[in-house]
């Protein structure tokens, strides 16, 4: 009876002393997390760069997890999603802490993706650039 309770004790203390990872984000991560939306995108016709605007019926949105992992509007990984971010200059790899939702959608992608996503953000304006070139302005959903 009494290595029982010894048994049960010490499960408990083990049980006890195991602690969950936390969800923070990185330091740096943190102004970045939650919800933006598909303001603009940039235009490339001829060598002219234009900025085209994007109705507020047709935006996409774009979730940032705390853990910097990109996710579309309904939660589900983003496709072709690059490894690591560059965040105003500071290099983050993102390194999923919890299950990404998969996507059936990016089973019918053909990635080409970048190694890294170029985000410039100032307050609540994310500018996006990615490996070819391409920019996407997106503004903070509040």
């Amino acid at each position: 009876m009494k290595s029982t309770k010894y048994l049960v004790l010490a499960l408990l203390a083990l049980l006890l002393g195991c602690r969950r990872e936390q969800e923070v984000s990185p330091e740096a991560l943190k102004p970045l997390v939650g919800r933006w939306q598909l303001v603009a995108y940039e235009q490339n016709q001829g060598g002219v760069r234009t900025w085209v605007e994007v109705p507020a019926a047709e935006a996409l949105i774009l979730q940032v997890r705390f853990d910097g992992v990109l996710l579309d509007g309904q939660g589900l990984a983003w496709c072709c999603a690059p490894p690591a971010i560059q965040l105003n200059g500071t290099l983050i790899d993102i390194i999923p802490r919890a299950e990404v939702p998969r996507n059936l959608i990016c089973d019918l992608a053909d990635c080409m993706g970048c190694a890294t996503l170029d985000l410039d953000l100032d307050a609540d304006t994310l500018l996006l650039t990615s490996c070819n070139g391409g920019q996407m302005r997106y503004a903070r959903v509040r």
